[in-house]
Parts: C-alpha cells; structure tokens; sequence
C-alpha cells in the first residue's frame, strides 16, 4: 500500500515515491522523487570527502568574506584564503610536534584533537586543520559534565585537547586526580601565561597558546594528508536521555552526501550569511559551518551570550538562521507580547495585517504582503538584522502556530527538517513553498525512509489517523551512504540500532501523508503505560506543554500503579512574575511558584494547550510542581541538548513525585 488515502485535495508537491515491494510487518520503502534509482553520494563529481570541499572552497573564493568575530561595536573578517593558512599551519604545527599520534584502535589506527569552547574563530581553524590533515575531532560541549569528559579522553586516548583559556583548569583538575591517563598536551586559544604554563608542568601537562603552533607550523610546512571517504572525520558523543555518553561516528561521505541532498532543496549561496551561535558541538551547527564553507558564504560568530544575540543578530544581519523551537518560540513570546500591547486602531490593524498574510500563506505560499510588510514587519525583521531570507528549525518538534506566526512575522520560508546526530544531519525536510506544517517534509536524496510496525502501540501499515485516513505508520527507519556506521566501542549498542540491512532505527515513531511526508506522531522509546493500561509517551506531552507561554521546561511523570500523570515544570520567570504582579500576588520567587493560585493557573493554561493539541484526557497532568530553580544544560537531569534524561530527573524529584501522589 502507498500513503494515506483521501478525497481532501493536496498541492501538487510530491515529498516521496515509493521503491520495491512492501514486506509483512513494514512499509514499502520511499525514496525522492528525483533519486528512485539512486542515492547522492556528494555535491559535485569530484567533492567525495570534507577535504574535497574545503580545498574547492579555498580555491574558487579566496577574497570571500569567511570567519567574522564580535569586537566591541562592529565584527571583523577573515577571508578565505587568510583561513585556508591559517589552518595549514596550524596542521602543520600538529604535524611538526607530534601532537596527535596515531592509536590503535580495533582494526584502525586514528588520531584524535579535541575541540572545547563556544563556537569562535580559532575553534573552526582548528576543524580545518584537521580536515586537511586527517586527524579525527572530537568536539567537547560547552557544559560537558566531569564524567562525560573523562569518558571521552580515555576512550579516545585523546594526547591533545585545544581549548579556551577558562577550560584550563577543569581539565588539569581532571589530570591531577588520575582520570585523563593518555591526555599530554593542551594547547590554549588565547595566550598562554607563564604562570597558566606552571600550572600545567605541575599537572604533568605541556602547555602551548594557539600562535605557538601557528609559529611551529609556519616554520614546518606539511603536505596535506587527503583523507578517504571512510575515514572517521569526527567522534559525536551525545549523552542521549539515558546512559553514558556515546560517540557517533560521521565519516567524510556521511558529511558530503547529506550536503548534497540538502542543497536539492536549499543551496547556500556566496552572498549569504550564517549566524553560528548553536553549539558546535552538536551535527546540526557544525553541517550548517561546512555547508557554508563549500558555498563560499560568510559565518559570524555570535558573541557566547545568548542574552545578547538579538542585538548580534541585528549587528550581523544574517541572511541564514538556522534555528531551533526553543529559540524560535522565545522570539514569538517577545514579537507577540510587543504586538499585545498594541490598542484601539494600531491593534485592529495588526489583527487584520497577521489574517491577510495567514490567508496568504495558506493559499499561495506567499511570505510577502506589499502594504502590511512595509507598515508592521519590517519593525520585526529589524529585530533579526532585516536580511532573514530563509529560517532552518530542527532538533525537535515546533507547533504549527508557532511556524505560521514567524513565517509571517519574519516574510520568509521557514525550513523543517528532521535528523539525528546517526543521521550526519537532515534526512527529511519541508519546501520553501509548502504553506502546510505539522510534518517534516521528505526523504532527501541521501537516505532512503521505510516505517517499521509497532503492533503494541497501534502503528502499523493499515494505521487510521485522527482524520479517519488510511497512512503507513510505525518505527521511522532510515538507510543510505549518509547514515553512520556506529558507535565509537560499543559494538552491541551499534547492533541494537542499525540492523542487519543497514536499516538504522530512529526510535521516533511516524506516518506517511498523502503527499509522501513523513509527520512525526510518537515516540517508541520512554513510552509507560499507567495503571488502567494507556500508554502514554511523556515526550509527546511536554512538546505541547512547552507551548505553553509559561512553561520553560516541562517534565512529565507516570507511575504505573496510578491511574494519572503529574507534572513538573520550571516556569518562564519573566512571564510568571508578570501575570502575579498584574493579580496582585506578592512574595518571593520561591513563594509565587508555591501559590495554589498561581499553580492552578498554570495547570489550566497548560492543559488548555493540551487539549488544543489533541491529547487524550489520560494524557493531561492532574498535578503540577512548580520548580523555582533553572537547570543547566549539561547539568543534572539535562543533555547539553535540553533533552531530559528521564532516570535522572526522577530521582532527582522523587520527593515531589511521592508528594503529588499522595497530596488531594
């Protein structure tokens, strides 16, 4: 069987075709329209590694503008070909020193640099370096957590991690307590001090800044060492929700076709500019920072506040944001408070402006509207530099409200996709001119997309949606020459995800629509049943709980011997202490969130949503907590992605658990 059957009429975008015949227990397989008979293995016919890309980049834009960083008032440039020395000698340096020698690991002998800072200048150099030189990177989060460091340093027998000055001292506390064995050598972005220098001699480390190697390679100039398409170009370790951190391999061909299948929906341009200011560390960032390399485009760093990046936004002038929900639904919290507070004639007129350019959208895809642009949203687009023509979100779900409003908002397409770190980046993302959203788009042309029965849950191949539509559903499943090849060690964990065909299991759950767009419905992991027997998929409820303008994060929690969920949130301070100043609720922060006044009103706004949202009544929280403290990422119950690792945080909360249990 093919996708969902219906009468409804739908716009002539085809997002898939289907390929072979459909197995017991799956569904058929789909594949772009454009590439049935084949999957993209790269951007060009000669671009068939990372290294492939950047030296064609260095060639053809040597003048282009390329890394730009914050100083004081304004931003300053390197060029590419400033870049392309810049990371030859650095290369060099590694080279000349021995910094990175080669380990045996298994069948392979790599080498590795770790990488460990906010997004900055020196960070990306050091990227491009190892690229032309075939070392390995390991990217290390902003938050990384003293296990998660220790776990990647040994496992790696990582000599060399390259780092920002305020790093210094957490990693040679890690040395002098015995659990970084292998790690010899730091070498420091900023200058290094004799004193920093001291320091480290003491730990049993040797300390270099960020021009020592420069110098070194300067004065050592090595010839390139091009790597193969199947080299390892970089260790991901994501902690995931739960377990020890795991280290995704992405070789060269992962990152290369993936570029290639997106640019058939979106090519960057050498006019373009990308803010980078998403960490990284994480395969989302460090795609975009690749993608605009071999474009020839421009990437300026934001300054490390995230406090601060409307104003680097608006410095910048960006004409590529990629994005995710939590960003973009903070910026339709600001945007639609500033527009509240508009009355009398200025109100109607907002009101009738956001109907005319929804009506728009719907209807004809159109972004633009020739008087209300002009009057009311350009004031918006300024907030993000003016320049915005296309907005990438992924990561995560985003609410289809949220999606409209900021496509109106900013007169631009807003771009979702879906991937995952397995994934070396999208696999699936929407068209510029589909005015529809709540789904994902298509496969790219990279991958290939098969949906794998869930009996126990519901989803199958003859699955009937909540408009009564005949669709595929089940596990989504992904295959193709962008897909990793495993974890880094942990051979049965590799197994437990990609099977036999070389079928890597996403653990989301998903349909097909009608057009061949894959809409995300569930999750197959984190799913418990309660006491009457319903399975709920706590994911899926704090996705719509965030929505949500009092709600910064949400954590859902069902005890199988009961027969309702409860809920903790941490709230959105700014709107929470704004909504009891305006009800005349007085008292500490800690007291507002205890209020039952203040509790009951945020339950209701939240199930509200809920209900708007479509979940069953059984998934609605009967309870609520009100969390008076924020939570770090990469700390406690949080991954540096904002992803809940479920274990923890209820053992962090049990308490609260057992109170709202057991209170009337």
């Amino acid at each position: 069987m093919g996708a969902c059957t219906s009468n409804e009429e739908t716009r002539k975008i085809e997002y898939s075709a289907w390929v072979g015949d459909e197995k017991e227990g799956e569904s058929r397989i789909y594949r772009h329209p454009k590439y049935v008979n084949g999957l993209l293995t790269g951007p060009g016919p000669s671009i068939h590694t990372i290294f492939d890309a950047i030296i064609n980049a260095f060639q053809r834009f040597p003048n282009n503008r390329f890394l730009g960083t914050f100083r004081e008032d304004h931003y300053d440039w390197k060029n590419y070909r400033e870049i392309n020395d810049l990371a030859k000698n650095f290369g060099s340096g590694l080279i000349a020193l021995n910094l990175t020698p080669k380990e045996k690991h298994g069948h392979r002998r790599l080498s590795f640099l770790g990488l460990y800072s906010k997004n900055r200048e020196e960070w990306v150099i050091a990227d491009m370096a190892c690229i032309l030189y075939n070392i390995t990177t390991v990217p290390f989060y902003d938050t990384l957590g003293e296990e998660s460091m220790k776990l990647i340093l040994n496992q790696t027998k990582m000599h060399t991690l390259f780092l920002a000055h305020e790093k210094i001292e957490k990693v040679l506390a890690l040395k002098r307590e015995g659990l970084a064995e292998y790690l010899e050598y730091l070498i420091v972005m900023e200058r290094a001090s004799d004193e920093d220098r001291a320091n480290a001699r003491e730990a049993g480390i040797t300390l270099y800044d960020f021009q020592d190697i420069l110098a070194h390679g300067a004065k050592n100039q090595a010839e390139y060492n091009p790597p193969s398409p199947d080299d390892i170009f970089t260790l991901t370790y994501t902690s995931g929700t739960t377990g020890n951190s795991k280290g995704v391999i992405t070789t060269h061909l992962n990152i290369v076709s993936s570029m290639a299948a997106a640019f058939q929906v979106f090519t960057p341009q050498p006019y373009d500019i990308h803010i980078s200011y998403l960490p990284l560390a994480h395969v989302y960032e460090r795609y975009f920072m690749l993608a605009m390399t071999y474009a020839g485009a421009s990437v300026g760093f934001y300054r490390g506040d995230p406090l601060k990046l409307k104003d680097d936004l608006a410095l910048l002038k960006p004409s590529i944001f990629a994005s995710v929900p939590r960003v973009l639904n903070r910026f339709y919290d600001l945007i639609n408070s500033n527009l509240s507070k508009q009355t009398g004639f200025k109100a109607k007129l907002i009101k009738k402006a956001l109907a005319a350019k929804l009506e728009n959208l719907r209807s004809k895809a159109e972004y633009h509207h020739k008087f209300y642009d002009s009057l009311i949203f350009k004031k918006i687009r300024r907030m993000l530099g003016n320049n915005i023509r296309v907005v990438a979100t992924a990561s995560a779900p985003i609410s289809p409200e949220v999606l409209e409003f900021m496509k109106i908002a900013l007169c631009c397409p807003i771009l979702e996709g879906y991937g995952l770190t397995e994934t070396s980046g999208p696999t699936t993302i929407t068209h510029d001119n589909d005015p529809e959203s709540g789904h994902v788009g298509g496969p790219l042309g990279c991958v290939e997309l098969k949906l794998v029965d869930i009996p126990d849950m519901g989803y199958t191949s003859n699955y009937v949606d909540e408009k009564m539509k005949r669709c595929p559903a089940g596990e989504v499943c992904f295959r193709g020459p962008c897909i990793t090849t495993g974890y880094f060690k942990l051979k049965e964990l590799t197994s437990e995800v990609i099977d036999e065909d070389g079928w890597f299991h996403t653990g989301d759950v998903g349909l097909i629509r009608s057009n061949g767009s894959l809409k995300l419905i569930d999750r197959k992991k984190n799913i418990f049943k309660l006491a009457q027997g319903e399975y709920v998929a706590p994911e899926k409820i704090e996705n719509a709980y965030v929505k949500s303008q009092y709600v910064a994060l949400s954590f859902v929690y069902g005890d199988s011997l009961q027969s309702f969920l409860v809920g903790i949130v941490i709230p959105d301070r700014n709107e929470l202490e704004t909504w009891a100043k305006e009800h005349d609720i007085k008292g500490s922060w800690e007291e507002i969130c205890q209020n039952p006044t203040v509790v009951e009103m945020v339950l209701n706004d939240m199930n509200r949503i809920g209900k708007e949202s479509k979940l069953n009544g059984f998934e609605l929280i009967r309870k609520l907590y009100l969390h008076p403290n924020m939570i770090a990422p990469g700390t406690m119950f949080l991954t540096d992605t904002f992803k809940i690792k479920r274990h923890d945080a209820r053992k962090f909360f049990q308490e609260v658990i057992d109170y709202l249990y057991s209170s009337n």
